[in-house]
């Protein structure tokens, strides 16, 4: 039988409502089991779920056709909802596959009930039935599985939309148990925020709307107010609590709201009496909307006590400004869930038919680029170095013969030709970074900086420079090939971009940042503008005309892409005339990680 569109739409959306309602969990599973029987033509349906305290299984949704249920409950012997499975040692095959994942199809009960209940009474309960074929898929909440959701049909064999029914609602059922513990988690924390205020020594009160919605005992005691006179006060009138002297710094706070920032003013009692307070105002989720929390401590008493009274002020603040985070963050992620779930069925669709299209796309680019490679190598290539050649032998045969001016014409031909050879050398590589499969291994980064200091070694004797390592360096997860044109390319730029009459200076050295370290490779050179600093790492960018800096424009793009391959990142601290800092932040190797 196939799902109607219309009813599985309701039936969703009637499961969204019991989520806003807050409806009992197993009530919105039985509503699933009704919903799933009826739409996709089941004998049975039945939902069952982990307890790991008792470390069982119990039924928490069970739906049946024509009323069979006491019929079933008889044959048993005992009622079919109150069924447990043991979940710390194995009953059987197929309930171990369902922990492992599986979604299972059978055709005898007993497969799956056995030896829970007899083969004999599997046979009977098979016959009354009229169940010819039977699925159980496992149900998974936070990539764990929480438990199962078994359908049983008079068909003989069940179909591929079958299949994709009992994953989808199992899906559900996972989404559903998220979403009830992260309601479950708001509930006990807005518990213990309210308690934690209510029975707290500090006076305060909280303005919502502009009007005062709570004051607890403490600040009752220190205003001579009942609570019941404080909560009729709006923002107007609770000014006039505030000493005349003091009401334009009383205002002032209260709009800027600072967070943490005591001030100092006089709070006027009922019976007239003026007590200096301390007074913290912050804003606060009080039932789910925005308010502000005003604290009071009152510094009239002894010294001995300020101190001790700042300490719980503090407290109270971090605890309100953490649970406020997670308040939030709890909000958001049901919120997304919400969303997900009316998504769902839309967005399968649109991904199968969106990887289709990608992988077309890619095959088609890769192609692409094969053919522009081998352009580039063969036809570009040779009739360049001809020029080149050309140009060479003039000036070999003709040499003293030549004119300055053909002389000057000669020479840029061949600087030409050089510079249009190097961009068709970085453009390979570009694309050969772009196109190859890497596969990241443990590499020592000495290894590596030994080979590429000695590819520079004539050029940092030629330019003076004076080059910096910092040891010990560390083995990182990398592509050989790839970190060293990466520190290559670097390595060349600090040597190339330094100032006019300055001895340029280079230092490589490196910083743990959690799992990752940073490779810096710093330099005293002319510096990057700020508003630059993303461009430099696009294809053919230059800052610098090619008769200041000669380049190509590709080597910054060869290690952000190379980087990128590595799994990195690439960036880059730097101002005019304050030289470069350069860092690539790769995975660090630990030995744990090979042994697993």
């Amino acid at each position: 039988m196939k799902a109607d569109p219309l009813h599985t739409l309701s039936l969703l959306e009637g499961i969204l409502s019991d989520l806003e309602a807050q409806t009992d969990l197993r009530d919105i599973l039985q509503r699933i089991t009704d919903g799933y029987l009826h739409l996709f033509d089941c004998n049975t349906v039945g939902i069952v779920l982990n307890d790991d305290r008792r470390k069982l299984c119990r039924v928490v949704g069970l739906s049946n056709r024509s009323g069979l249920l006491p019929e079933i409950d008889r044959i048993l012997g005992f009622s079919l909802k109150e069924l447990t499975i043991p979940t710390d040692r194995k009953v059987n095959e197929t309930i171990e596959r369902v922990k492992r994942g599986e979604v299972i199809v059978f055709h005898r009960l007993c497969e799956l009930f056995y030896p829970l209940i007899s083969k004999k009474v599997c046979e009977q309960l098979e016959q009354r039935s009229q169940s010819r074929c039977y699925m159980v898929a496992p149900i998974t909440s936070d990539d764990k599985i929480v438990g199962g959701i078994f359908a049983s049909h008079s068909r003989s064999e069940v179909s591929e939309l079958d299949l994709r029914s009992i994953r989808l609602i199992a899906g559900v059922v996972g989404l559903v148990i998220k979403n009830r513990m992260l309601i479950e988690d708001i509930r006990k924390s807005e518990q213990r925020f309210r308690i934690l205020v209510e029975e707290s020594t500090i006076p305060l009160i909280i303005l919502q709307e502009e009007r005062v919605v709570f004051a607890n005992q403490a600040f009752t005691k220190l205003s001579g107010y009942p609570s019941s006179e404080l909560l009729a006060l709006d923002k107007r009138e609770l000014l006039g609590l505030i000493h005349p002297d003091d009401q334009i710094l009383w205002k002032s706070q209260l709009n800027v709201l600072p967070r943490g920032q005591a001030i100092e003013l006089r709070l006027i009692r009922k019976n007239g009496e003026a007590r200096w307070v301390s007074v913290f105002i912050s804003p606060i989720t009080y039932h789910e909307q925005v308010a502000i929390q005003i604290t009071f401590i009152d510094i009239n008493e002894k010294k001995e006590n300020e101190l001790e009274l700042r300490r719980y002020q503090e407290q109270l603040e971090e605890l309100v400004t953490k649970k406020t985070e997670q308040l939030n963050i709890r909000i958001e992620e049901v919120e997304k869930l919400n969303r997900a779930m009316l998504n769902l069925l839309e967005d399968y669709k649109a991904v199968n038919e969106g990887l289709t299209e990608l992988a077309k796309k890619l095959h088609d680019s890769n192609e692409d680029l094969e053919a522009f490679t081998f352009t580039v190598s063969h036809d570009l290539r040779a009739p360049l170095r001809a020029v080149e050649g050309f140009a060479h032998a003039i000036v070999e045969d003709a040499g003293e013969r030549l004119d300055p001016a053909t002389r000057e014409y000669c020479d840029r031909i061949i600087t030409a030709a050089q510079h249009m050879e190097g961009l068709i050398d970085d453009l390979l590589k570009y694309s050969r970074i772009g196109r190859r499969e890497i596969t990241l291994s443990p590499i020592a980064l000495e290894e590596v900086l030994t080979e590429v200091m000695g590819a520079f070694q004539m050029e940092i004797k030629d330019k003076k420079a004076r080059v910096e390592i910092e040891r010990p360096l560390p083995v990182v997860l990398a592509h050989r090939a790839t970190l060293t044109q990466v520190l290559s390319n670097l390595l060349s730029n600090a040597l190339k971009f330094h100032k006019d009459g300055i001895q340029p200076w280079v230092r490589i050295r490196v910083e743990p940042y959690g799992s990752r370290v940073r490779i810096y490779v710093e330099d005293n050179g002319i510096g990057i503008d700020p508003k630059d600093h993303k461009r430099i790492f696009r294809l053919f960018e230059r800052l610098h005309g090619i008769e200041s800096y000669p380049g190509t424009g590709v080597g910054l793009a060869i290690v952000k892409r190379g980087v990128e391959q590595m799994g990195g990142k690439v960036g880059l601290d730097s101002e005019p005339g304050r030289g470069s800092r350069f860092y690539l932040e790769l995975r660090r190797y630990l030995q744990v990680e090979d042994e697993t």
